[in-house]
């Protein structure tokens, strides 16, 4: 008798049972009785990747299993060591409290981090001057983060974004003029990156402080591939918010970072999916800056 006792293919079934409670509820309780801790309720947290799950004061996260080609061990052993490093940094994490593997009817990898209370900013109402304060506070975590790091991952911030088939969907054009540009601009010293930060991997504590959750996806890139999640997925380009992040800038130089960041990021062509419905209007690298520099003139994404 398994403790989980689903079968996953593919995608679309891990989809299909990743938040279902009755599904993991035997897993989750097995993992938590290995480590100790309280049969509380199970409840459901904001959908990610992977399947996550509140108990009372801990989250249990269970990554999904290696049969659809997910990298599953990269990101298990990834956030493990990204936890400790920002923790390591004074930056606001949740604890993280065991990690492991289960082998069941598959290998599931596990973690248990504490429970982080406070508000996502997705689900948050700011002024213009606490988008402002929030900008200040992302740039000081940015700037402890964002900084030269021995390679962690298997990432190849230039070959993987290349080869990345997720920009199938774009015209061909637009495509090989993406290419170009990533072989032919200078890259600099990669610095580590999160690599996922928007809207529901950031809390405002209850304490005041920003919280950054979720980090499965960091890997050793440019900065403008942090600023890639990051602009769009919270701070929505708005002014207030890069006034705080920059002190002074122009549109025209923000446009650049980000159409440097969208064409390395992994998650590069689902967040254009956010900033345009016309992807086939894309025909080259200028045609996406002038999309940028537009959003960020008339005032946000949201605007």
């Amino acid at each position: 008798m398994y403790l989980f006792d689903h079968t996953i293919v593919d995608l679309d079934g891990w989809a299909a049972v990743f938040q279902n409670i009755e599904a993991f509820e035997p897993l989750v309780r097995h993992i938590l009785g290995r480590h100790g801790l309280p049969q509380t309720e199970i409840a459901n947290t904001t959908p990610g990747s992977h399947a996550v799950f509140r108990a009372g004061k801990y989250l249990v996260k269970v990554y999904a299993p290696d049969c659809f080609g997910w990298p599953c061990e990269s990101d298990f052993l990834t956030e493990i060591a990204a936890m400790r490093r920002a923790n390591r940094l004074g930056i606001s994490v949740p604890d993280l409290v065991a990690h492991g593997r289960v082998y069941d009817r598959y290998e599931f990898r596990y973690l248990i981090q504490t429970f982080v209370h406070g508000t996502e900013f997705g689900k948050t109402e700011l002024s213009a001057d606490e988008k402002v304060n929030v900008g200040k506070q992302l740039r000081g975590i940015c700037d402890r983060m964002n900084v030269p790091c021995e390679r962690f991952n298997d990432y190849d911030f230039i070959e993987d974004a290349i080869d990345d088939d997720e920009w199938d969907g774009f015209p061909a054009d637009f495509r090989q003029s993406r290419a170009d540009y990533i072989r032919n601009h200078p890259h600099g010293t990669p610095v580590y990156v999160h690599g996922d930060i928007h809207a529901d991997n950031a809390i405002l504590g209850d304490d005041g402080a920003i919280w950054i959750l979720d980090f499965a996806d960091s890997v050793t890139a440019p900065v403008e591939y942090e600023y890639a999640s990051l602009f769009p997925g919270l701070f929505r380009l708005e002014a207030p918010y890069l006034n705080g992040f920059f002190g002074e800038w122009d549109a025209e130089t923000v446009a650049e970072q980000l159409t440097y960041g969208f064409c390395l990021h992994r998650f590069g062509a689902h967040i254009i999916g956010d900033l345009t419905d016309d992807r086939s209007a894309l025909h080259n690298v200028d045609d996406l800056r002038n999309v940028i520099r537009q959003i960020i003139l008339r005032g946000g994404m949201d605007v």
